[in-house]
């Protein structure tokens, strides 16, 4: 199989627009490449499936949210062998006249502390029960372990970001006692004094938990694609590598001396939920690998946005008489879609 540098970027286009408004270099550069260069080639099918899909777990796809909660679980849990695992993330319900939104916790840039102190504050409360909640490595997954409930399947609160939940939400309504501790919680969660602080600084509250969960999968993937290289500042990314015992290094201590050493057959994969703090060095990241597309350097790139899949071969230069993406066609129209797959 060819070599072939991917890159999942999902608001390229979007960051591409922006750093065009403020005047960046980046965007100059970057569009002229683009124009000339890159074909479409696909549909974008969510970010989720498409960190599968680059991993080489496309057998897993049609279970997504299965994967990605065992993965995690094995890498968050030190005694993983309950047969289900069941997730109770910290998320903000926004309700208006027909719909309810809802941000997850990491929209929410919850930290440790809170996390702690919330859980500690409910499984005081719930000290009689058997069952008691617990945080995984990153301060908004939080798991409900020992309850023997089955829980909801379906997508995470990272899919359903910003989306409404009506569907989702009349799903739920037969939890049985899930839902009634649920609505427990949701009486705590209003009187916590950490929500209390939050409201304070005029950031949102937690308000509710968001249950799901799968069966513990025993079987170990098979990772199809092995990529010489990985870059990333996501922490699903570095979690799916980690189970796959695949190096990779984080994007946001990658020295900026280092970026020749980025590989033909090379994986970057930008975290869609923190990347305008990184805007600068994203943007020297990508003058970079566009600089190699143009001398061809860099033969084969697929990068792969909410807008599609486009790549770059090498038969990029001979196709004059095929039409080329018009960059600004794309930008604005990310910027006019409202109800993507995030």
């Amino acid at each position: 199989m060819s070599r072939e540098l991917v890159i999942l970027f999902p608001d390229f286009f979007s960051f591409a627009s922006e750093g065009k408004r403020s005047g960046s270099n980046f965007s100059r550069s970057c569009e002229s490449v683009f124009t000339s260069f890159f074909s479409y080639s696909g549909q974008y099918e969510g970010y989720e499936k498409e960190l599968l899909d680059v991993f080489g777990l496309k057998a897993e796809r049609s279970s997504v949210q299965s994967s990605l909660i065992n993965i995690l679980a094995t890498n968050d849990l030190e005694d993983n062998d309950e047969n289900v695992i069941l997730r109770a993330d910290p998320v903000y319900l926004k309700a208006d006249q027909n719909r309810v939104f809802l941000f997850d916790g990491q929209a929410l840039a919850i930290d440790n502390g809170e996390a702690e102190e919330i859980l500690g504050e409910l499984n005081d409360l719930y000290s009689d029960e058997l069952f008691y909640f617990t945080v995984g490595k990153k301060p908004w997954r939080w798991y409900l372990r020992g309850s023997g409930y089955n829980p909801p399947e379906g997508d995470s609160p990272l899919t359903l970001r910003g989306s409404p939940l009506e569907v989702a939400e009349n799903e739920r309504q037969n939890m049985g006692e899930l839902k009634t501790l649920l609505t427990e919680v949701q009486m705590i969660l209003h009187a916590s004094s950490i929500n209390e602080v939050r409201t304070g600084r005029n950031v949102l509250p937690i308000n509710s938990l968001w249950f799901w969960g799968y069966e513990r999968s025993p079987k170990n993937y098979s990772y199809k694609t092995r990529k010489s290289t990985l870059i990333t500042n996501c922490d699903l990314a570095q979690n799916i590598a980690t189970d796959a015992r695949m190096n990779w290094i984080d994007l946001e201590v990658f020295n900026e001396s280092k970026f020749e050493d980025v590989k033909a057959d090379g994986l970057i994969i930008i975290d869609p939920t923190e990347f305008e703090s990184l805007r600068s060095f994203l943007e020297k990241i990508l003058i970079n690998l566009f600089a190699q597309i143009r001398t061809g350097t860099l033969r084969r790139v697929r990068l792969i946005t909410r807008l599609g899949h486009f790549r770059v071969t090498p038969l990029s230069r001979l196709k004059f008489w095929k039409r080329r993406v018009a960059f600004l066609e794309a930008t604005n129209r990310q910027s006019e879609l409202g109800d993507q797959l995030f």
